[in-house]
């Protein structure tokens, strides 16, 4: 097996599935980055930080968490092409 499809199940088998009337199935983030965002709803809905923000703040965050996949991503292939 090659590190990016070991790489693609690990991160696969973090993310939350649901299954949802009329959508299908939908793929959540792992619990954890769940949490992070649900922090800045209540940050935003509780007047604390302004909702023009918390989308920066979110819309950042998800770019830099895209960005590192595709590092991953790269580097697995980097090492099954060196091996």
């Amino acid at each position: 097996m090659g590190h990016r499809a070991a790489m693609d199940r690990a991160i696969e088998r973090r993310r939350l599935h649901l299954s949802l009337p009329l959508v299908g199935s939908v793929s959540l983030p792992p619990p954890e980055r769940l949490t992070w965002y649900a922090g800045l709803v209540t940050m935003g809905a509780l007047g604390i930080i302004e909702w023009p923000v918390v989308v920066v703040i979110s819309v950042g965050h998800l770019m830099s968490e895209d960005q590192h996949s595709r590092l991953a991503r790269d580097f697995g292939d980097a090492l099954e092409q060196a091996g």
